[in-house]
């Protein structure tokens, strides 16, 4: 009897000490993390801290406009089945280094992007690290598509009109088609004649794909980090 109680006893332990350490523990101390402002100078000492042209400012920036909605639609839509939205550190991947998996760099001379770190997701319900990369990582989508919230609308509706190779699934439940009115809406979709409505009607995006554009766009995890979370010491004075 005692052997039994002993081996339930050892059993129970294995599984709830690791279960406190990997997930409760981390859970407690990161439920309550807050915004970090920036600091222009090292406490007492009146030398620079963090750069001066984030005076004000607090890290991670908080969602603009609809971008709150656009991320249950993300989540809705099983986006982070297929993409990530994560840059791992240069000892866990090539993601600092690999083209498009940062910033937009085509054209440009590869510059490495910095590391995801948790602070990043603190705006968000749910942090879409994602599964798998079926698609490109998102971590800083917004670059991507600069200016061209029509491209992302169209990639949305027929991703291989964009990209012939793209293995996505087209999300035309997002979107409406109606009667043309006037000139027409801005935001109408230009698409090749085999997908094209009939004489007379647009394709435009519903309020959901808006929220949408939002929330991807506005993805840019790379914000500079304040010192106070880095650790690194304060910049000297310039001679």
């Amino acid at each position: 009897m005692n052997s039994l109680k002993h081996f339930v006893l050892t059993l129970g332990a294995c599984f709830a000490v690791p279960t406190y350490f990997m997930v409760a523990a981390p859970y407690a101390a990161e439920r309550n993390r807050q915004t970090v402002a920036y600091v222009m100078e090292e406490p007492g000492s009146g030398k620079p801290f963090d750069d001066g042209a984030f005076k004000g400012l607090s890290y991670p920036s908080a969602f603009a406009g609809d971008r709150k909605r656009g991320e249950q639609i993300y989540s809705r839509e099983g986006c982070a089945q297929c993409h990530t939205q994560v840059i791992r550190p240069d000892y866990a991947g090539i993601d600092q280094f690999k083209k498009t998996w940062g910033k937009d760099q085509e054209g440009k001379s590869i510059v490495p992007t910095r590391q995801t770190v948790m602070w990043d997701y603190l705006h968000e319900n749910f942090g879409m690290i994602g599964q798998r990369r079926i698609g490109p990582d998102l971590a800083n989508a917004g670059y991507r598509f600069t200016g061209k919230v029509n491209d992302f609308y169209l990639y949305l509706y027929a991703p291989r009109v964009r990209k012939a190779w793209s293995n996505s699934p087209a999300f035309q439940h997002l979107f409406i088609t109606r009667p043309v009115e006037g000139q027409g809406s801005a935001n109408a979709l230009k698409l090749p004649a085999n997908l094209a409505p009939a004489e007379g009607l647009e394709i435009v995006p519903s309020s959901e794909a808006i929220a949408l554009a939002d929330y991807v766009l506005g993805l840019k995890r790379d914000q500079a980090l304040p010192v106070s979370i880095t650790g690194a010491k304060p910049k000297s004075e310039s001679k």
